[in-house]
């Protein structure tokens, strides 16, 4: 940061403000090459003509040597993007207010915005549909109040109504929070359940197979257009 500092200083009492990056790259990178007829009379001096200089051997037996350079053009390229990022901010630092102008630019921008219009058509089906489901609902729960108990329509509760074995032993008066603090420890399924007992017609012996509620590993899954 030190040169770069140099630079700044150089390039605000200087009229040109590339002064100073030309004379950070006469330090850096000046160099001179003199040859001679012989490798002894050749004289290569400053850093980047030595960095980049290279000794081959000649084919010509008198010579012995070849001298070639290869092409600095990328490291200049670099040191001079280096030298004027590292200017920009001495120089900002140096001179704050600098830093601190505002511009103004005009422009022309577009923005797009979701609009909904209202389908009324739709929505009055929508709500006739929506009206009819709970007329198509309600009579299921007509009489709820002969139960004599709370009731839902819990599918232990239905098991249970239906007496399904899994849950025997257990109240038939019980609610759905108690059925299931009381029924066995499991992962339950409803689905297609053979009975234990062999029912033999003719010659064949088959199990009599059922749908109801019991523990996952005894139920199959129901066959479409089967009866049972």
């Amino acid at each position: 940061m030190q040169l770069a500092s140099v630079l700044s200083e150089y390039a605000q009492d200087s009229l040109l403000t590339l002064g100073g990056f030309q004379y950070a790259g006469s330090i850096q990178f000046t160099s001179l090459s003199l040859f001679g007829l012989d490798l002894g009379s050749t004289s290569v001096s400053g850093m980047l003509a030595n960095r980049y200089v290279k000794y081959n051997a000649s084919e010509d037996i008198h010579s012995g040597f070849q001298i070639t350079f290869d092409d600095p053009m990328e490291e200049i390229i670099a040191f001079y993007r280096n030298m004027a990022f590292r200017s920009s901010v001495q120089v900002g630092l140096d001179n704050p207010s600098w830093t601190n102008l505002t511009q103004r630019v005009s422009f022309t921008g577009t923005e797009a915005h979701d609009i909904y219009v209202t389908d009324f058509g739709y929505m009055a089906a929508a709500v006739i549909l929506s009206i009819l489901s709970v007329c198509a609902v309600a009579p299921t729960f007509w009489g709820w109040w002969e139960f004599g108990r709370d009731v839902g329509l819990s599918p232990f509760e239905i098991a249970k109504a239906f007496d399904a074995p899994v849950l025997q032993g257990i109240g038939s008066n019980m609610d759905e929070e108690q059925l299931l603090k009381h029924a066995p420890v499991g992962v339950f399924r409803y689905g297609e359940v053979e009975d234990g007992e062999e029912e033999q017609s003719g010659n064949t012996t088959r199990r009599e197979v059922q749908l109801r509620l019991d523990f996952i590993e005894h139920v199959k899954t129901i066959r479409k257009g089967e009866k049972y």
